[in-house]
């Protein structure tokens, strides 16, 4: 996330008329730093141990768990996902007076991880499962659903994620 963020303001940066350069290194500052405080909170810290990162952290094993996150987890993940909303308002200020055309891609991610939040939040998502997902989210576009997803009995259906457990036989 923090790649893509850095990419974002490096393009901001090139699109902004009679803005100064300190004040754009400030804007990608901020909101790195709010993403930073968010996953460096005792609570980020306890959730990131198990959820993808998009960072060093990461391992195939946060991609197969099959547990659900544990309710101490779960508790970590709603008070994550509430500070994270602050973030998210660095990223709509600084585009919305710069880059007005993400707007809506940004909108489409954040729902979709939204999305994955409530049935983790839920506990109606294993780890792994949510890990893949949140991963296809970040790589999809709003326009260009995933076909990737179906073999995991998740699929995008507009914005909605729906997930089925397959039949035992």
């Amino acid at each position: 996330m923090r790649a893509c963020l850095f990419a974002t303001f490096c393009v901001v940066a090139g699109g902004l008329a009679g803005c100064t350069a300190t004040a754009i290194q400030q804007s990608a500052k901020s909101a790195s730093s709010c993403l930073q405080d968010v996953k460096s909170s005792q609570e980020g810290q306890i959730l990131y141990a198990k959820l993808w990162a998009s960072d060093a952290t990461d391992t195939e094993a946060k991609l197969s768990d099959p547990n659900p996150l544990t309710p101490t987890e779960r508790d970590a993940l709603v008070q994550v996902h509430n500070n994270i909303i602050s973030c998210r308002q660095i990223i709509f200020s600084d585009d919305s007076r710069s880059a007005a055309w993400k707007l809506p891609y940004w909108l489409d991610y954040f729902h979709r991880s939204d999305a994955i939040f409530n049935k983790l939040a839920s506990g109606e998502l294993p780890i792994g499962l949510a890990n893949k997902l949140t991963i296809a989210s970040a790589q999809t576009t709003a326009s260009e659903p995933d076909s990737r997803l179906t073999a995991l009995n998740c699929r995008w259906v507009a914005n909605a994620l729906s997930c089925t457990v397959p039949a035992q036989h």
